[in-house]
């Protein structure tokens, strides 16, 4: 039997009409808890009909509640939620929590930002810094507390068929808050050239051929792969060897055509990516091959593994 807080936001809204409408016909606490515990296996307790009854309830969960709309704002927070995002319950505070913490403000602004529209806020959520710590880069994070869109995000987590109503109208931005979070312009520039995507790195395999043939939808071919298998070792940290529990897969991009179509309908939102993807591909589309790594490494240079854009151009 399910608890009302487990419901989705829309449920809980017809839900809430329908006990409403019942205490208009005259039905009592217990016979309105009786019915719908029978009719829908639903629990309700005393407490919550005597808030809703004896309050000026306008919308369930607040000033933050959530619709289940469908627009580019909500495509790309989803998107995001099956990359960096992450839900929470804080059980003793009873707080509902999606969280971002990233090292790239500008990517947890836009979040913020995107989170805010959703939730009809005048303004965006708070984004803190935190400070670098021994072995970790500093970082900057946001919390944004919203019962409903919790549930919402955690239902769609759990049967990802639900998602598609919810993305297919916006492909662009779910892909583009996925690939803010798991993706990166990936650069070659030894002996020769080359600029390709990396779309994401996932273990759900489910999420990552979606989003391929939502590719595939706006003209853009890419390659799904297995790039680790279950089993094999995958890092090492404090001397430890992590050894992978699940297969991971990744989505790249790297026909030249396609490489350009994403930077033109989809991109990153975070500045560094967006700009590095901009230059490859304007790098690859008006220069020989022989002249592109000569004017790539005019621009950027590799530190410690990482393309960095030289100050001086």
């Amino acid at each position: 039997m399910q608890t009302f807080s487990e419901l989705t936001a829309q449920e809980q809204q017809e839900l809430y009409v329908q006990v409403i409408n019942l205490k208009k016909e005259g039905f009592g606490y217990k016979r309105i808890i009786n019915k719908i515990k029978e009719e829908q296996v639903i629990r309700l307790s005393l407490s919550t009909l005597s808030y809703w009854f004896n309050h000026k309830v306008k919308l369930l969960g607040g000033q933050n509640y959530f619709e289940p709309i469908q627009s580019s704002e909500l495509s790309y927070v989803l998107g995001v939620m099956f990359g960096d995002g992450s839900i929470i319950f804080n059980k003793k505070r009873k707080e509902y929590v999606l969280r971002l913490e990233a090292t790239d403000n500008d990517f947890v602004e836009k979040f913020s930002f995107n989170c805010a529209i959703i939730l009809k806020k005048e303004k965006s959520f708070a984004v803190c810094y935190n400070k670098s710590r021994s072995g970790h880069s500093a970082t900057y994070s946001t919390q944004v507390r919203s019962k409903q869109l919790y549930y919402f995000v955690k239902s769609l987590k759990n049967d990802f068929e639900k998602v598609k109503k919810f993305v297919e109208k916006y492909p662009a931005e779910f892909i583009r808050g996925l690939a803010d979070s798991e993706g990166c312009p990936s650069i070659s520039a030894n002996i020769d050239f080359s600029c390709n995507i990396i779309v994401a790195y996932s273990t759900n395999y489910i999420l990552l051929n979606y989003v391929k043939k939502l590719l595939e939808k706006l003209e853009i071919l890419s390659n799904l792969r297995l790039s680790r298998r279950k089993g094999a070792a995958d890092s090492v940290i404090q001397d430890r060897l992590i050894i992978r529990t699940m297969d991971l897969y990744s989505l790249s991009i790297t026909r030249d055509y396609s490489v350009k179509k994403f930077s033109d309908l989809i991109n990153f939102s975070i500045n560094r990516k967006y700009h590095k993807l901009i230059y490859g591909v304007w790098v690859v589309n008006n220069f020989i091959p022989n002249l592109r790594l000569k004017v790539w490494n005019q621009k950027y240079r590799k530190i410690e593994g990482l393309w960095i854009r030289r100050t001086q151009t």
